[in-house]
């Protein structure tokens, strides 16, 4: 290959697996005089090595091969999708705990409502509509927030911890599943402490007005 050539850089790509630099140009940069380049074939200098070279030779299809990855690579993350779902439940259960504090607190208020002739049913009602749509409104607030850690996680922290980054894709499927999923655990535990708001109206208590 003659020093002096000049090549234009088509594009740069990451590797996982290289810790060193390493550059791509075409067979023909190699042997330009005659235009042929490549292997096409491996063989022993004696014949007596070509039985052993033979019995260690193994052919695999890439297909196999990533498919195999794939998997191994699934399996890392088993513990990863096992501490999101205890996430998820800690964080719903503090979430109930709340409502049930927030909740003594409105009694008084509650039993206003009761005395106007507002139904337990309706009451009820109004609270989970009031929490679910706090809760629809901070997901939303936390999806933008979450894809950008998810992008400094990829271009910054990879980057300079371990050297190598991957393509970030975002996929909506994904993040309206996760939408779905957290608003469906939150209407489950959220239901415990309003179902235990009790339907009579205690008229003892003292409510400012």
């Amino acid at each position: 290959m003659p020093k002096s050539a000049t090549y234009t850089v088509a594009a740069i790509y990451p590797d996982y697996g290289n810790p060193d630099s390493q550059l791509l140009l075409p067979f023909s940069t190699f042997s330009p005089d005659t235009g042929y380049a490549g292997v096409t074939a491996l063989y022993g200098a004696a014949k007596s090595d070509l039985a052993r070279l033979a019995s260690l030779g193994e052919v695999y299809a890439s297909s196999q091969l990533l498919k195999k990855s794939m998997q191994t690579f699934d399996r890392t993350f088993v513990v990863t999708d096992a501490l999101n779902i205890a996430t998820l439940l800690v964080a719903g259960m503090a979430f109930a705990v709340s409502v049930s504090v927030i909740t003594l607190d409105l009694r008084p208020q509650l039993n206003v409502l009761r005395t106007m002739g507002v139904a337990q049913l309706q009451v009820k009602a109004m609270l989970t509509a009031q929490y679910m749509l706090l809760c629809l409104v901070t997901a939303l607030l936390a999806l933008p927030f979450g894809i950008l850690l998810a992008w400094v996680f990829i271009n910054m922290v990879n980057r300079f911890a371990f050297f190598w980054v991957y393509p970030m894709q975002v996929s909506v499927m994904v993040l309206l599943n996760s939408l779905a999923l957290s608003l469906f655990v939150v209407l489950i535990i959220l239901l415990l402490p309003i179902a235990r708001i009790e339907g009579k109206v205690d008229l003892r208590q003292e409510t400012p007005l």
